[in-house]
């Protein structure tokens, strides 16, 4: 979305209907402004990595998982056994990495200084309600209040329509 509204000048406007958590916050925090129902779910700021293990229930089932990789930690994170230390913590680096990156994002596009997006970013949810008097977004509202919001960023005239339009649409002029 930075890089849309950076090199091609577009005014981006994001609308929380009810859920904009993780990484549906990380896109709108790229965008101009976030609008976000009251009661939305907003935020969940973080990584989340889950893996479940079926070893053992390929052992009752009297199956086995042959496996033929390239290097040592081209598996990593198998659901057909236990990981190992080692892939514990080449994951657990990835996950920080992104979450690094994450809370970048969210400093750069809400203006936050790090310290204070790292303040958000420990996975709860906030209301919408809530989300804006922490400034996580700009406006309460609805679709209908971010087209509007939208067209008065980008100065557009006129009454916004909706739907599909274009060659071969029903209706389409």
């Amino acid at each position: 979305m930075l890089r849309i509204r950076r090199e091609k000048r577009k005014i981006i406007v994001s609308s929380i209907g009810s859920v904009g958590a993780s990484g549906a916050y990380y896109i709108a925090c790229g965008t101009d402004k976030i609008v976000a129902n009251a009661a939305s779910i907003t935020g969940s700021i973080g990584v989340i990595a889950e893996w479940v293990n079926y070893g053992e229930l390929l052992k009752w089932a009297k199956l086995k998982s042959v496996v033929l990789k390239s290097s040592e930690l081209k598996d990593a994170g198998s659901p057909a056994r236990e990981l190992t230390d080692e892939e514990k913590k080449y994951l657990q680096n990835i996950i920080d990495d992104m979450y690094i990156q994450f809370v970048q994002v969210v400093a750069e596009g809400r203006k936050f200084d790090i310290e204070r997006a790292k303040s958000f970013s420990d996975g709860r949810v906030y209301t919408g309600k809530d989300a804006r008097v922490k400034k996580l977004t700009d406006e309460i509202g609805g679709f209908q209040d971010a087209v509007q919001i939208t067209a008065k960023m980008a100065k557009i005239t006129g009454e916004p329509h909706f739907g599909l339009s274009g060659p071969g649409t029903p209706g389409a002029n």
